[in-house]
């Protein structure tokens, strides 16, 4: 199975599109309704302009239960340590890693 690539997923271009926004934005917003900090990556100015552009609207109810289901337990940097000669994960032994509440 290949890496997700929600960015181009025609549904989110949809939500997006509907708020006069990128799915770029519509992710964002999504992250920050669920109370998640969002550090996004960027060096274009107009995308990270965009990045900022993220408070004057509101995904509905219905979107959020949308785009939660886009989980698949993926995550795209998974950072490691070594540990007696052997790569782990850095954060393996925190209590909510591999995000399990």
């Amino acid at each position: 199975e290949s890496d997700p690539s929600l960015l181009q997923d025609p549904r989110i271009v949809e939500i997006g599109q509907k708020y006069g926004k990128s799915a770029a934005q519509v992710l964002i917003r999504f992250q920050l309704q669920r109370g998640v900090i969002v550090i996004p990556k960027s060096v274009n100015p107009e995308r990270i302009q965009q990045n900022f552009d993220t408070t004057d609207f509101n995904l509905t109810v219905e979107e959020i239960e949308f785009l939660e289901s886009f989980n698949r337990n993926w995550r795209a940097c998974v950072p490691t340590k070594e540990v007696d000669g052997e790569t782990v994960p850095r954060d393996g032994e925190h209590l909510y890693y591999p995000f399990h509440a």
